[in-house]
């Protein structure tokens, strides 16, 4: 395959938007983050994509410590698509900072709006909401895979002034303290890590 999209999901909106840019641009190869156990990635693609959801206004961290394996390759072009419940704030600036830190140039960094999962904040709404945005990220979705195709590089997509420091500062106090904020969650046997 000429295209490999690493992708990180929890929900499914990033699998699914990894799996729709996919079709549309005639195949990839399909690599779940969390399934990466080598120390370092070695794909033979000339496009590489990372597909994730925006966690607290940011970068999650398993994709974080992802960008780290992807040192030493030499993509011709590589792509982003950060998918959200409609605040991509500093998400992707801070995704393209992360990658030249290790020598990799982001060509383009796409938001994608899908239903949102957050539940306290009113999770993801009336299936016509849904029906509605799930028609928008597919347009979206199909205009990202266009410039795909064409490897064409675009500044990162990023959410107005005012979300990107007032979200930024709530991802840097927050992002710190996530692996502490646990302690009454637990899960059973159909948990899949993520998979």
């Amino acid at each position: 395959m000429d295209t490999t999209i690493y992708y990180y999901t929890g929900t499914g909106n990033s699998l699914w938007t990894a799996r729709r840019i996919s079709d549309a641009i005639g195949g990839a190869d399909l690599v779940s983050i969390p399934g990466v156990r080598d120390e370092t990635v070695r794909p033979s693609s000339k496009t590489i994509g990372l597909v994730f959801p925006v966690y607290i206004w940011g970068v999650p961290a398993p994709v974080i410590w992802f960008t780290d394996k992807l040192k030493g390759t030499n993509p011709e072009y590589l792509f982003a698509a950060a998918v959200n419940g409609g605040q991509v704030s500093n998400t992707l600036v801070q995704l393209k900072k992360l990658l030249s830190e290790k020598g990799l140039p982001l060509s383009s960094g796409f938001s994608v709006k899908t239903p949102s999962n957050y539940i306290p904040w009113g999770g993801p709404g009336p299936k016509e909401k849904l029906d509605k945005l799930f028609a928008g990220a597919a347009e979206k979705v199909s205009l990202i895979s266009a410039y795909i195709k064409e490897k064409k590089n675009l500044p990162v997509e990023k959410g107005p002034l005012w979300q990107r420091v007032v979200f930024t500062w709530m991802y840097n106090m927050s992002f710190p303290r996530v692996h502490e904020m646990d302690g009454n969650y637990w899960v059973d046997e159909k948990c899949n890590g993520c998979g």
